[in-house]
């Protein structure tokens, strides 16, 4: 498990980082490929899954196409399946200014109007599903107790090292959802 090494291995995160800085395109493509499922995974062990989003976000702005769109399939990845990830509106904001962009590319801006269309107006994935049970779980608990603002400083931090809150996601369970 490549994240399991980069914990345990600062060296080896530092070298893998050191890519996404590779004067060749490919080399940075390649690098944004590799880290790119310990990111989206949103399951990372300590500040490994956040330093690499962190090094990933001035990508965007990469001279390589091939490098800024697989920076957004992998913002993607993130906005589809973590919609309580705590640099949601960050990613959004970043993504509507490369569409704004005048000069970027045709077919980047086609993927974040895609990512958009599937994150506003498709049904929430099975783990977007989890994730919005276990928050209604929670603040019902959180409306029973005298102090919301203790219990959502739990919640918050049971969600963000990846921890279930809740009863497993059932889309029958949500079928009045949409």
């Amino acid at each position: 498990n490549l994240e399991k090494i980069l914990h345990d291995n600062q060296g080896l995160c530092d070298t893998i980082v050191s890519i996404l800085y590779d004067r060749s395109i490919a080399v940075r493509e390649e690098g944004v490929k590799l880290i790119g499922p310990i990111i989206a995974s949103g399951y990372s062990q300590g500040n490994i899954g956040n330093r690499l989003l962190e090094e990933l976000k001035p990508l965007l702005l990469d001279e390589g196409i091939s490098v800024r769109k697989s920076v957004v399939i992998i913002m993607r990845d993130i906005l589809q399946n973590q919609p309580i990830h705590v640099q949601y509106i960050d990613l959004c904001a970043r993504l509507l200014e490369r569409l704004s962009a005048p000069k970027e590319e045709e077919s980047i801006k086609e993927t974040i109007c895609a990512i958009f269309q599937q994150i506003w107006f498709s049904p929430p994935s099975i783990n977007a599903i989890q994730v919005m049970r276990n928050l209604f779980t929670s603040s019902s608990q959180i409306a029973s107790t005298g102090n919301p603002y203790y219990q959502l400083g739990l919640l918050s931090r049971e969600l963000s090292q990846g921890k279930s809150v809740g009863k497993e996601a059932n889309l029958k369970d949500f079928k009045d959802f949409y």
